[in-house]
């Protein structure tokens, strides 16, 4: 007997926009998908999250908009995300999946990489190591994140904005 499985999987933003998180239900419906599932998520640093209307088969956005801004003004905070998604088929199903958003953390390493000159400096050993220290953290938070330890993530993503902040230019 088939049975409904419900997956949340999201597209993952490009460095050059920071702007929203794509969630795409791929849950397999023995029927027909549920009308109007419901979406909600917890921004970095929030006590309460945010409920939206998830379109089975499209693509929904996650943005600042969910918080009152104007679409595409506001970019998203750095940080581990809880999104949550819930249909009711056959009684309540709900699955929830971290996310880490590290748009702006990406743009100022690439900062630090352009003050020190990346390119002609690339065998320099004292930047190299800076350099695996922090792609070594920041890849820990990505990881902690994928395996839903949400306290992990974002203490590594912490550490990693610690680390990276006294490099960059004043």
């Amino acid at each position: 007997m088939f049975r409904n499985r419900h997956e949340l999987s999201f597209i993952l933003p490009t460095p050059s926009d920071p702007y929203r998180i794509a969630l795409v239900d791929t849950s397999l419906y023995r029927n027909d998908p549920p009308q109007m599932p419901v979406g909600d998520v917890l921004f970095p640093g929030e006590d309460a999250p945010i409920s939206f209307h998830v379109r089975p088969g499209e693509v929904t956005p996650i943005s600042m908009h969910l918080k009152g801004y104007v679409e595409g003004r506001e970019k998203l905070p750095d940080g581990v995300y809880e999104v949550g998604y819930s249909v009711a088929p056959n009684g309540q199903t709900r699955v929830c999946k971290l996310y880490l958003q590290s748009a702006q953390g990406e743009e100022n390493l690439r900062k630090w990489m352009d003050t020190v000159n990346w390119e002609a400096i690339s065998g320099c050993a004292k930047e190299n190591q800076t350099m695996l220290h922090l792609m070594s953290v920041l890849e820990g938070s990505r990881a902690a994140a994928l395996m839903g330890d949400k306290e992990k993530a974002t203490n590594l993503y912490t550490l990693f904005t610690d680390l990276l902040c006294p490099l960059l230019p004043k």
